[in-house]
């Protein structure tokens, strides 16, 4: 995993550095209580991902949301909901993200 793939990316594209807002944290900490009770109903979410940003966000623990990113992609990838078209695109798509689900 390489910390801060994601940021540094999206600072050379839009020139912006992204920062965590208190919003934000209130908002991934919601979303991983949504997706723990979606997948105790059997449901797939993002929990991975959801979970990662949230421990992340509110114990500093820097590059925590991007391996939730990488693992959650590697779970959806096993579970048929995201698709690459080659390898190289998978390495993109988990490292700094890529297209939407199909």
């Amino acid at each position: 995993m390489v910390p801060f793939v994601r940021d540094a990316v999206s600072l050379l594209e839009s020139g912006r550095s992204s920062t965590v807002a208190p919003t934000q944290m209130v908002t991934d900490a919601v979303n991983s209580g949504k997706d723990i009770w979606h997948e105790a109903q059997g449901q797939q979410t993002r929990l991975i991902q959801d979970l990662s940003n949230a421990i992340g966000e509110w114990a500093h623990i820097a590059g925590l949301g991007q391996l939730g990113h990488i693992l959650q992609y590697m779970r959806d990838t096993a579970t048929g909901k995201k698709h690459a078209d080659s390898t190289a695109m998978e390495v993109k798509e988990a490292v700094i993200g890529g297209k939407p689900s199909k």
